[in-house]
Order: structure tokens, then sequence, then C-alpha cells
């Protein structure tokens, strides 16, 4: 018994505090399946994994720190209350709502002890629960205080003004809770401090959870020593939380923290399909390759230390989508440079998509149609390009003004037939065009111009007159102006004749004439003289009467 009892009751006036339900770390077992993908083309494959809390046996346990989410508020109206106005005492039996596994041992029954414990040695129901101790778990020398702590240290429950001992049960079976709420209890001797905190053990899982919202210390009573921890009865083997083993410590920001089963697996998983089993012990991942819409089945099977077995399932789906090939019309060859329209979007059996490469309309391409949706396979599309052809001809050579031009062939030296517009024209250099007839495919009119010279008019120097008999120069066969042809008709000394000139062929030149004048030869005429005699002074004229001078 504790040596020295000090009760002080005063009235305080707290804030209400409220601690709204809040998800707790996953506690009850689960296995959820997922395929991916979900949804597959004929003929593909998923693969199916899962998530699952996956237990263990009780022979030892780990430690680990969780969110501080009590399943309940400290303050949960109902409940069963213990150790009521009573300080230092161990509960009755208290029958537990599920068979609870502990260091592999199966338990119905539970004690409550009035300081934050929790025993299984119930030889010690109604009896007194100690307070004193200085040992850190395990240990032997707690024994006596319990199996589990949470936390273990010297408060007084007999001061009840706003805070007790009780255990409720939460939750449905087989994830049922068994909750010990210590709520705003006085510390011993320290009676103007307070704790508040939780123990939850977990059905099937087997977790042992202890929540603390705030816990001072009083250091003037017991050193004020306190754990978090769990042993065997024997108190030989045990785990605390880190920084929670016995001493002197406070919490003054909320915490959790979670014993978990740490032994062999006490579970098996199996997979199932329409044609049964298809993988046990695994979450995967699993290759399945169904041809039509399938749901699997997973399930984990857990057995209890009383042996109960307990399977939780779940399905996934696995949808196949038939896959499609988009179809489109064939598109006509064009030729070369001509437009192409914009290839259809959307398939001739209503598959949504686009098209690459860019539209080209200088070769012929093979396009790709690529689909938007998924399960539909690409397509492809070749517009045939078809180069075009130039009618080729002999190109006709220049011409003078009014020669005469063949006609112009109507099929080219390459085969294309067609028609020349307009009409020849001899008088004028003109471009005609060539139009090929129809149903000839890429055959592009083509143009020719034939050059049309202006002729040309010879030029010489004027002949000077010639006297009848004289002999005359002949005439030159090439102009001034550098036309070279033949004059006709032959050279005339007897009579004044106009000469022709024909230029030689080749020479866009035109005739010319020149007339050459010869002067008939005129005797001059004299008067008479009279007889004289021998002798006499003859006086002949220098002058004839036709105006001739002479000697």
């Amino acid at each position: 018994m504790k040596t020295i009892k000090i009760f002080l009751f005063a009235v305080f006036i707290f804030c209400c505090r409220f601690i709204s339900f809040s998800q707790t770390a996953a506690s009850c077992p689960f296995i959820t399946p997922v395929a991916s993908p979900a949804t597959v083309c004929a003929g593909q494959c998923s693969n199916l994994t899962a998530t699952a809390l996956l237990t263990k046996t009780t022979t030892t346990y780990s430690v680990q720190s969780i969110p501080h989410a009590p399943p309940i508020t400290y303050n949960q109206a109902g409940g069963t209350g213990v150790s009521v106005n009573t300080d230092d005492v161990w509960s009755g039996l208290i029958n537990l709502p599920f068979n609870f596994c502990f260091y592999g041992v199966n338990y119905n029954q539970i004690l409550i002890g009035s300081n934050g414990n929790l025993g299984f040695n119930f030889a010690s129901a109604n009896g007194f629960c100690p307070w004193s101790y200085t040992a850190a778990v395990p240990s032997t020398n707690l024994v006596n205080m319990g199996s589990i702590f949470g936390p273990y240290h010297d408060i007084d429950p007999s001061i009840t003004t706003t805070g007790g001992v009780k255990y409720y049960t939460v939750g449905t079976a087989p994830c049922r809770k068994f909750v010990v709420s210590y709520n705003n209890i006085y510390q011993f001797s320290c009676t103007t401090i307070r704790s508040r905190h939780m123990i939850v053990l977990n059905e099937l899982t087997n977790y042992i959870d202890v929540y603390v919202e705030s816990k001072p210390t009083c250091t003037g009573w017991n050193g004020g020593r306190a754990v978090i921890g769990i042993q065997n009865p024997a108190g030989t083997i045990g785990i605390a939380a880190p920084g929670r083993n016995t001493g002197a410590w406070s919490v003054t920001t909320p915490e959790g923290w979670r014993f978990v089963p740490n032994g062999t697996n006490n579970y098996t998983i199996n997979w199932t399909g329409p044609t049964g089993t298809i993988a046990t012990n695994t979450l995967g991942p699993i290759n399945v390759c169904p041809t039509t819409n399938t749901t699997y089945t997973a399930s984990i099977s857990i057995t209890n230390c009383d042996n109960a077995v307990y399977t939780f399932t779940n399905t996934v789906a696995v949808n196949v989508s038939p896959s499609a090939t988009p179809t489109f019309n064939s598109v006509n060859p064009i030729c070369q440079g001509a437009s192409i329209a914009a290839l259809p979007t959307t398939s001739t059996n209503g598959v949504s998509g686009s098209w690459s490469p860019a539209i080209n309309n200088s070769a012929t391409t093979t396009y790709t149609f690529t689909p938007s949706a998924t399960c539909t396979a690409t397509n492809t599309l070749s517009i045939v390009v078809t180069p075009t052809v130039t009618p080729l001809f002999t190109q006709v050579p220049a011409i003078c003004s009014g020669n005469s031009v063949s006609p112009l062939p109507t099929t080219s030296n390459n085969n294309i037939t067609g028609s020349w517009s307009p009409g020849i024209n001899s008088s004028a250099t003109t471009t005609y065009t060539f139009t090929p007839t129809a149903g000839q495919q890429c055959v592009n009119p083509t143009q020719m111009t034939i050059s049309v010279n202006n002729n040309t008019l010879p030029t010489f120097t004027q002949a000077p007159p010639a006297c009848e008999g004289s002999a005359i120069t002949a005439l030159p066969s090439t102009s001034n102006n550098g036309i070279v042809g033949v004059w006709s008709p032959s050279i005339n000394n007897t009579a004044t004749t106009t000469y022709t000139f024909t230029p030689n062929a080749n020479q866009c030149a035109i005739d010319n004439q020149m007339t050459v004048t010869i002067n008939p030869n005129i005797n001059p005429t004299f008067n008479s003289i009279n007889p004289i005699c021998p002798g006499g002074a003859i006086n002949l004229q220098s002058t004839s009467n036709n105006n001739f001078t002479g000697t």
C-alpha cells in the first residue's frame, strides 16, 4: 500500500475537450486487388497485384509509431467503469468480447489496473495494483504490475471530478476493438495535473495500440516514473516504445504507439479466376490474359491462436475491349502538284484519330492513321502521285516574214497527241500553245515560239551612167549592208537597163533594183566650110553646132 495517501480535493474549471472520431491506422485484415491495366485490348494481358494487412503470430512483437487517432473519444458516452473512486486496484475478471492472443497464449479475459495497466495474471483480480517500481521492460520485477503498460504510472482514479477509467467494445466482428480509456485522471500526489491515455486491443490482428494525449510528470512521487511497453506474464520477454521505457518523461504532444505481432506468418493468400486457383501466397504481380471480361478473386485467410480461420476476400475485374481496325476509302491517284483533300480524321467504321506525315502532293506517300482510342490498330493509306509529263517537240527554226511554215505536228516526240493554237502566222513572231487531247493523264500543256524575222532591203552605191559601148564594172554581189545575192539580167552597155538583185536564201532580205544609164553616142555637127584658096585661112569650130567642144 502507499505509505502516504494525500487526497487533495479542489475545484477546477476546465474547458470541455472533445476528440472527434478519427480513422486509426489500419487494424482490420483486408486484401485489395488491383489490375494494371484494368482494361486490356483483345490479346493483351494485365498484372494483378494486391495490398493487404499481413498478420503474424504473437511469439514476438515489434513497436511502431502511429498517428494519435483513438477509435473513440476519451470521454465517450457509455462504457463500463472500473476502479471507480478507487486507487491502486485491479479490476475483477473482465470477459473479452473476442479471443485475444498475447505472447502465443489465447486469452478471453483480462484485468484492468487503475494505474494505466492491463494484466493476464488473473490471481490479482480485485487485488492491489502496485504503484511503486524501478524496473524497465522486460523484467520479472514487473510481473505484479501486469503485462500491458499504456502508460503505467501512479495515477489516482479516486478523484473523479472530471474523468475516470472505462472500457468499451467497438466495431464489428472479426474486427472489434476492446478499448480502455483513462480519461483526465489526476496524478497521485500531484493533484493539479492530469493524464489522458487509452489502450486498444484489436481482434484477430492482436495489435495493441496505446494513445497518449497528455501525460505530465509528477517528479515528487515515485520519481515520476512511467513506461509504455508490453511483456509476457512471466516478465521474461517484452518490448517498450522508443524513449518510453521506465523513466521520468512527459507527453505534451499527442502520440500513438502500436505493438505488432512479429512471429511467423499466420495467413495464406489465394487467387482464383474462372478456371480455379491461379496463384497462392503472393501479392503479385500475377500475369493474366483474359479473352473476355473476367473477375478475379483475392483472399487472405488468417488462422488465429484459437485455431479459428478468418477469410477476407475481394474481387477485381479485368475488362477486355475488342480490337478494331479503322477502314478508309481509297484515294485515286493524283497528278504531281495537284491538290489533295485533307484525309478524314474519322474512319468509315467510326474510329477517330490522326494522320502522319503531312500531305505531300509531289511524291507517292504512305500515310499512317493513329487512333486516339485504345484497342484500335493503326492503319495505312497510300496516295499515288503520278509525275507530270511535258510534250516534247523539235523547235521550228526562225523564218523570214512571209515565208511559209509547215503545220506543227499533232503528236509530240514523246507520243502525246493534241492540237496547237492559234493558227500559223508567218508575218510575226508568235507563241503557239499545245493542248493535249483529253484522257491523257498528267500531261501538261506546252508552248513553242516561232520567230519571224523582218525582211531587209539590200542597199548599193548607185552605178554612174556610161556611154554606149563603154565597159561597165560588174555590179557587187554583196550589198552595202552585207546581203549576198546575184543580179539579173547580165550587164548591157548598149542601153539603159534596170537590174534586179536577188538575195541568196536564208537571209531574210528582199529584192532590190538598180538602173544603170547608158547614154547613146552623139556625133558633133558643124557648119560646112566653103572652099578656100591654097594657103587660105581655115577656121574650124571648137564648139559643134550641137554644143560639143573639142579640137
